[in-house]
């Protein structure tokens, strides 16, 4: 298995790792990292952060970001042709009856 560093993504994935980072806490999340580890070469690379929607949408206003699910709070930004999702961590309640969500 193949082991993740910083040299799997390109500059504007670390550029946005670190506005992330900068203003409170991001990472690299999904498909991308399983890719990575299975050898393949990631199709797109998805974002996760604890900044709220509407931060990310300041922060990243120069890419004109849209939104795919506020409710959630995914933005989209498209760079150089290549859309980038960045969401918010979510949280899973369970009450007593503790179920497996798939």
């Amino acid at each position: 298995m193949n082991k993740i560093s910083i040299n799997n993504f390109n500059e504007v994935e670390i550029k946005i790792l670190n506005k992330l980072n900068e203003y409170g806490k991001g990472y690299i999340v999904g498909g991308a990292i399983r890719d990575i580890l299975l050898g393949l070469k990631p199709k797109d690379v998805d974002f996760a952060t604890n900044l709220f929607y509407e931060t990310l949408k300041t922060l990243f206003s120069e890419y004109t970001p849209k939104e795919t699910g506020k409710s959630f709070g995914v933005l989209r930004i498209r760079i150089n042709n290549i859309d980038y999702e960045i969401a918010k961590f979510r949280e899973d309640i369970y009450g007593k009856e503790k179920k497996l969500v798939l």
